[in-house]
């Protein structure tokens, strides 16, 4: 009870509170480990792959660490820890042990490749890319610093730049020393756990061993998060340690508990921030000095039964008051959100979301100019542009982050909509709390929210020249880039829809610039002082005014104040304000003032682009799309059918993302789709009306339940075949 409670409520688990999909690891990791040994000394194979086959289903990722562990746990344990037998050092029984661990660890990757192999085949749509590490060996944190993280209450933070998460009692902290000098427990064995607990430090020390661990790619947060590895060992050898304290003598238990102390005295002159005297040294120092007369007096009478209890007291009230310490850091640090807005700001959402469908049953997009998560779309159960996965499709998501949206990776959210992009894609519903809306039909309204239709909404798909083949939309300028899908739609020459608006002085107050390369870094000449630069131009027609200001340097893109004519409008740059801004509409003529306030005293852009909508040509290019729209009769969650009718030289244009697995069919015979502007699909076509269906199945799924089906098969016949064996060992063993 002791150490399971340390396990179940050690740093990691508590902080992967917010991410609990991920606690599933810890969960199996116990079971998996305990097959893994029962593999190497019994020889049973099913308490090993079943386990093992669960947690890759049940969260692939953790899997893939567990899985990584296993391997580094399976040869240490094999020839360090393995209890003795008559062939356990002969080259044949290493490699029969060896032979059975690959095929236990197979049937568990078929087991669940019903699984694997449709993530396999969506990682590879941008995942697998995500990042562009460095490969380079080379540190990522002092060793000194890693021991104050065995400490309760040490936690610092969830960002990159933090310190593994590998506190799991003071108790244990304590007993890592002993088990090494216990007299009780075999040399072999402290050698062989000392090799992994070493190893998984390592992999955490050094960042290409890190990354190996993480997929090869760069945790965009929430480092080392295979740190529970670490933890299981260190709790399963002092537990060992704690179990057979008679091997320890007062002396070593003395100089434990100095050696402890004084490094706490050390921590806490390195003046960490997030290792406090009050909640950290001191409550550190008081668990130490309990724990330590408490094993002092079990030491003495190690069949005592109160002393266990009164530690199990002990580690009880540690873990609650290191419990809530972590769960206020973090609250502080990333903020946890209130169970109340949440509740409410779904129920609202889902209850407009039920109006809409009522009020229109056809198949439509629906957006929102607010915004709780990325993922809102998903909660409200509306057909949206935004969300965000950790299997993400890059090709999307780069192509709307062209178009002016805000994105950042494996995100894409509704911001830095405009006119165009909002007809082209199909958001014919836009949700609205206290922003400035530019469509004028309100169609329904719920308590603070109210829904606009977008008139010059296209469906999800529709007919346009086959110029679209050879879009390829480059990152650059966005307003050029919508320029270019619709020129390219109508089979034109590049056609200004977006037109500059030039900027006829700019003016700074306490600002110095400087030049970056090709961008300008504005500076605060005094700094805590307001800064800002104010741009002037005249709004040249009454049209809709945009503004974008690009930045190519990655990590200066310091936040921003956007005024215009003097009224606040928004933040720019950092998470998601980097994207297209509407200004406005404003009479022709009239003078513009958008002034970009400093926020942190300093900021780095390459230009500012100011551009306005010439509304009547889009109207007109919009106009000319609707008369090749799919007129859809028939949808659901993974499938789509509708009529069209296409002319000579055109092809189906969807707002569907490109993926393998989908089905199309032209009037019930299959036709090859293709990838067009680099991320949708894209269905060839002849001249005439036509029938098009559209049926999802991912990639991989056929081949993973055939695969499934043959480990489940294997299963049973292992478990029949080590049924049998046991029967015949118990009939030896009665007879």
């Amino acid at each position: 009870m002791i150490f399971s409670s340390l396990y179940a409520l050690m740093a990691y688990a508590v902080v992967q509170l917010m991410d609990p999909m991920w606690i599933d690891g810890l969960m199996y990791l116990p079971l998996i480990i305990y097959g893994l040994e029962r593999l190497i000394e019994d020889k049973k194979l099913l308490r090993f792959i079943i386990p093992l086959a669960l947690m890759f289903i049940a969260n692939f990722y953790i899997g893939y660490m567990i899985g990584f562990f296993c391997a580094i746990y399976f040869f240490c344990y094999l020839f360090f820890i393995k209890k003795d037998d008559d062939n356990a050092g002969s080259i044949k029984s290493i490699i029969t042990v060896c032979l059975r661990f690959a095929l236990a660890a197979i049937v568990a990757v078929l087991c669940a490749a019903v699984v694997l192999l449709p993530v396999y085949y969506s990682l590879k749509l941008g995942k697998l890319e995500f990042t562009n590490p460095d490969f380079s060996l080379k540190p990522q944190f002092s060793i000194l610093d890693f021991f104050s993280k065995f400490m309760p209450q040490s936690y610092d933070t969830v960002r990159n730049e933090g310190l593994p998460f590998v506190y799991c009692g003071t108790l244990s902290f304590l007993m890592i020393p002993l088990y090494f000098m216990n007299s009780n427990i075999e040399a072999r064995k402290k050698i062989g756990n000392g090799f992994v607990l070493i190893l998984v430090f390592i992999s955490m020390y050094l960042s290409t061993i890190d990354m190996a661990w993480h997929g090869f790619q760069v945790p965009n947060w929430l480092p080392y998060r295979y740190s529970f590895t670490f933890s299981f060992i260190v709790l399963i050898m002092a537990a060992e340690a704690f179990e057979r304290i008679e091997g320890i003598s007062f002396k070593q238990l003395g100089t434990v508990i100095l050696a402890a102390v004084v490094y706490v005295i050390f921590a806490d002159s390195k003046g960490y921030e997030y290792f406090s005297t009050t909640q950290g040294v001191w409550f550190t120092l008081i668990c130490i000095f309990g724990y330590a007369m408490m094993l002092y007096y079990y030491k003495k009478n190690a069949t005592s039964k109160t002393v266990p209890l009164i530690i199990l007291v002990l580690v009880a009230g540690e873990l609650f008051g290191s419990s809530l310490q972590t769960l206020k850091a973090i609250n502080k640090d990333v903020v946890y959100s209130k169970h109340s807005s949440y509740v409410d700001y779904i129920k609202d959402g889902r209850e407009i979301t039920k109006q809409l469908e009522e009020y229109d049953g056809s198949f439509y997009r629906t957006e929102k100019t607010f915004h709780r998560t990325v993922n809102d779309a998903l909660a409200f159960g509306t057909k949206g542009l935004s969300h965000s996965s950790s299997t993400l499709n890059a090709g999307v998501i780069n192509f709307l982050d062209r178009l002016g949206f805000a994105s950042r990776g494996h995100y894409v959210k509704y911001k830095g909509e405009t006119f165009v992009t909002d007809a082209l894609l199909g958001i014919k519903y836009v949700m609205n709390k206290d922003k400035t809306m530019y469509y004028d039909n309100e169609v329904l309204s719920y308590k603070d929210m109210k829904v606009y239709e977008n008139p010059n909404a296209l469906s999800v798909g529709y007919m346009v020249s086959e110029n679209v083949r050879d879009l390829h939309i480059e990152k650059d300028n966005p307003f050029e880039n919508q320029n270019k899908v619709l020129s390219s739609m109508l089979s034109q020459p590049y056609t200004e829809y977006f037109k500059q608006i030039p900027i006829d002085d700019v003016q700074y107050e306490n600002v110095e610039t400087s030049q970056s390369g090709d961008h300008t870094k504005y500076t605060s000449i005094v700094k805590g002082q307001n800064a800002h630069i104010e741009f002037l131009m005249n709004a040249p027609t009454d049209d809709i005014v945009y503004m974008y200001l690009p930045c190519t340097y990655s990590g200066y893109e310091k936040a921003l104040n956007i005024w215009v004519n003097h009224e606040y409008l928004d933040q720019y740059y950092e998470t998601e304000n980097y994207s297209i801004k509407t200004l406005g509409r404003f009479a022709s003529g009239e003078s513009l003032s958008v002034i970009t306030t400093l926020t942190k005293d300093e900021a780095t852009m390459r230009d500012q682009w100011f551009y306005y909508l010439d509304e009547d040509m889009f109207k007109t290019a919009i106009d000319t799309l609707k008369q090749g729209q799919l007129d859809v009769t028939d949808y659901s969650d993974t499938y789509i059918k509708g009529t069209v009718t296409a002319k000579n030289g055109q092809m189906l244009f969807t707002t569907i993302p490109y993926e393998p697995g989908w089905t199309v069919k032209v009037d019930g015979e299959k036709v090859q789709y293709e990838k067009i502007a680099d991320g949708l699909i894209g269905i060839p076509m002849s001249e005439g009306t036509h029938t098009v269906t559209m049926s999802f199945f991912p990639e991989g799924m056929a081949l993973g339940i055939i695969l499934s089906s043959v480990g489940v098969l294997i299963v049973v016949i292992i478990a029949i075949f080590e049924r049998k064996n046991r029967k015949i060992l118990l009939n030896r063993l009665y007879k």
